[in-house]
């Protein structure tokens, strides 16, 4: 069968969770040329945003809340995904 756009939610992967935690652990932000700094900055933001979004979430569903995530939680989560990663310059 073919399946619809947005029908179903990706699967998770632990690859690519594994990957940024790599990329974290390697990366030395003194390393990052001066000129990339402010888009490294806005970029780390983001994902710091988008980190505590998420651990929020985990919290909920791990804390046996029945209540299901407000659709303006799942929402500001789903614009976070679509996001463009580019950095924007």
């Amino acid at each position: 069968g073919t399946r619809s756009a947005g029908a179903r939610r990706p699967l998770f992967r632990w690859r690519p969770l594994q990957q940024f935690h790599n990329w974290v652990d390697r990366t030395r932000i003194a390393d990052v040329p001066p000129d990339e700094r402010a888009t490294v900055r806005r970029q780390l933001t983001e994902i710091k945003e988008a980190l505590e979004k998420q651990l929020a979430e985990l919290e909920l569903l791990q804390g046996g809340a029945e209540a299901e995530i407000p659709p303006e939680r799942r929402a500001e989560s789903e614009s976070v995904e679509s996001s463009p990663n580019s950095p924007s310059q």
